[in-house]
């Protein structure tokens, strides 16, 4: 995996590009439409329909644990480690999101429950084992105009499946949502980031002072 964060997905010539950048953060920018903040906004399916959709996500993405599956699966381009500093929370107080797997055969300007775009892994020691902890959904702006877009439609887009609605993304120029599935978040299933998932500076300087017990 690459040890940085992604800065944005971009295509140019009909071929999906990944830019990454350093370790520092990008300026604050996760925001929905409907609701300023990062943090998700939960899906509006009645409860037992919304536990259906998501017992159905955990039966397909459950090979997706072993990395051969995942790349079998189309999910072959690493695209890095990112954490909350894109949104311009410090280091000591930033959650995870941990490393992206991009299946860019699904980079279609929509969003399906079973089909997620990324894969997202997390550690919970540095230097530990990768493990399949959740999903990142993705619409890059290309697609979907920002809300501060003249061309905004007025409501964000909606993760087909599930109703969740992304939010908007200035770090990486796109929609996203979250599904933490296959690793607790504290914070939420739903929510961007994860306080169990170690930022990527624990990665790249497991004996930095924040990383150290």
């Amino acid at each position: 995996m690459v040890k940085r964060p992604i800065s944005r997905i971009l295509t140019i010539s009909g071929t999906w590009l990944v830019a990454g950048c350093g370790l520092e953060p990008h300026a604050p920018g996760v925001t929905n439409a409907a609701t300023p903040g990062h943090v998700a906004m939960g899906p509006t399916l009645p409860r037992s329909s919304i536990g259906h959709a998501l017992e159905q996500l955990r039966t397909k993405s459950a090979p997706w644990r072993s990395a051969k599956h995942a790349e079998e699966a189309g999910y072959t381009l690493p695209v890095g480690c990112t954490d909350e500093r894109t949104e311009g929370v410090s280091a000591a107080g930033a959650r995870g999101m941990g490393y992206h797997t991009l299946n860019p055969t699904l980079m279609d300007g929509e969003t399906r429950l079973l089909d997620p775009e990324l894969l997202v892994y997390g550690r919970d020691r540095p230097g530990g084992p990768l493990r399949l902890a959740g999903f990142d959904y993705f619409i890059p702006g290309a697609f979907y105009p920002s809300p501060k877009s003249a061309s905004y439609p007025g409501t964000p887009p909606l993760l087909q499946g599930l109703g969740t609605a992304l939010m908007w993304n200035d770090a990486y120029d796109g929609w996203i949502a979250h599904i933490w599935l296959w690793w607790k978040n504290p914070d939420g299933i739903f929510d961007t980031f994860n306080p169990h998932i170690l930022i990527c500076e624990c990665e790249v300087r497991p004996r930095a002072p924040l990383c150290v017990p």
